[in-house]
């Protein structure tokens, strides 16, 4: 049952993930490509590419879960949960990079937060990994 509700957590970041990837290339696509159509198939093309690769995820992501025992599939959601984290921080913070525009407060908090945590999942399934081998 807990192997259920990790696959639905990283069902929804994943949906979430593809949702705000498409705001991400849109607006690197606006200061890129000038032509507001070529954006519009681009968009689109792109969009149906990403959906495809979204769905294979959530349909690995059910198997991946299920085949694992309680603890491994705590440590495999732990490292799946910590990567969703460290990508949605990149899509979020590279338009302010490149547009140079200011964060308020409230965004550089969550950047940082999302940050911390993806690198903290990762980290903690890096150290049980390294405990057990040893």
């Amino acid at each position: 049952m807990v192997n259920y509700l990790f696959w639905l957590i990283s069902s929804v970041i994943t949906i979430y993930l593809l949702l705000y990837s498409r705001g991400f290339y849109l607006k690197i696509f606006s200061v890129l490509v000038r032509d507001f159509y070529l954006i519009n198939v681009i968009d689109k093309f792109l969009f149906i590419i990403l959906s495809f690769f979204a769905l294979g995820f959530i349909i690995y992501f059910e198997s991946f879960y299920r085949k694992r025992e309680r603890v491994k599939s705590y440590l495999k959601f732990l490292l799946v949960t910590g990567i969703q984290l460290i990508i949605l921080f990149l899509f979020q913070f590279t338009p302010y990079l490149l547009l140079r525009t200011p964060l308020s407060y409230k965004e550089a908090i969550l950047l940082i937060l999302e940050l911390i945590l993806g690198g903290l999942f990762i980290g903690f399934y890096i150290s049980h990994k390294k405990s057990r081998v040893l």
